[in-house]
């Protein structure tokens, strides 16, 4: 494997990083926050990263994005893109868990303690909360899950946790908990997913790896009321 293509817009913001497996150099990195109008930027941001490092798109080995959870509109757009880049240049794909992204983002930061459990606790736009149990070396602990508060604050109860991510002010607010740690991780490095990519990549597998999108929760939807 050599350059990893890793793009993310599951969250709110629009990120894509050029990574050399040999390395572990970036060659190239850009997140823009956004609440929308990542379908409009992915695409020309990802040109624009392969320019600066002086690349050809013939160049890249692997493609990898986030598979959820996350936004509805973003999940879709990002795996589409990976989907038909990898058509495109006949390269491999790879989805990766938003929670292992960010799980991973905070372990490079610098207030990881790297001996605590990490919570990754993500917003769902609703009073529930998308969350994952990581330890300190990034291994799952508990499967990805849609969790209620209460549900939360018994996890954090057994496992004293540090909580990170988009939701972890919501839940500061909501649990009372001023004792424990919280840490805001509005979305993820995009180097950390190629990292996860290159871990997970099984070659002479499939070309296209858990390119299904993770989700956690049935989609908002109202059907129009039947006339009787």
């Amino acid at each position: 494997m050599s350059i990893i293509l890793a793009f993310d817009t599951s969250m709110a913001a629009c990120g894509a990083a050029l990574y050399l497996s040999e390395t572990g150099q970036t060659l190239a990195a850009g997140h823009e926050p956004m609440q929308r109008g990542q379908a409009e930027r992915l695409l020309p941001l990802i040109d624009e990263l392969v320019k600066k490092a002086g690349l050809e798109f013939q160049s890249i080995s692997l493609l990898s994005c986030t598979r959820g959870p996350g936004a509805f509109t973003g999940l879709r757009l990002a795996m589409a893109t990976a989907k038909a880049l990898s058509l495109s240049l006949n390269v491999p794909a790879i989805g990766i868990s938003t929670l292992a992204a960010i799980a991973a983002t905070y372990r490079v930061s610098s207030c990881a303690s790297g001996t605590q459990k990490i919570l990754v606790c993500l917003e769902t736009k609703r009073k529930d909360y998308y969350i994952q149990l990581f330890d300190p070396s990034g291994g799952a602990v508990t499967p990805a899950a849609c969790c209620t508060l209460q549900d939360v604050m018994q996890m954090i109860t057994t496992y004293t946790p540090v909580i990170i991510g988009d939701a972890a002010q919501r839940l500061q607010k909501e649990s009372g908990l001023e004792s424990r740690i919280f840490v805001d991780v509005p979305y993820s490095d995009c180097t950390q997913i190629a990292r996860l990519a290159l871990e997970a990549y099984t070659p002479d597998n499939s070309r296209l790896q858990e390119m299904s999108p993770l989700y956690l929760r049935d989609a908002d939807v109202s059907f129009p009321a039947t006339k009787k």
